[in-house]
């Protein structure tokens, strides 16, 4: 969660379109309150993934330019 969390927080920070991803962003932040800290090794098989595997690729696509905003380099 944490590599696709941070990098999607940063790109709205410098400025791209976040509208699509704004409360994938606080759903995340508290999915790594709950389910954190980083490095916590979540189970693909547990629960917490199940909730969590969609935020992650919602923001994953965010982050690679799939959706609402273009990627930048």
């Amino acid at each position: 969660m944490f590599s696709s969390l941070v990098p999607a927080m940063l790109n709205v920070l410098i400025g791209n379109d976040g509208s699509c991803v704004d409360s994938t962003i606080a759903d995340a932040n508290a999915w790594m309150a709950t389910y954190g800290p980083v490095g916590s090794n979540v189970p693909a098989t547990s629960y917490a993934w199940s909730v969590g595997e969609p935020l992650h690729k919602q923001l994953d696509s965010y982050n690679n330019g799939l959706i609402c905003a273009p990627h930048r380099q």
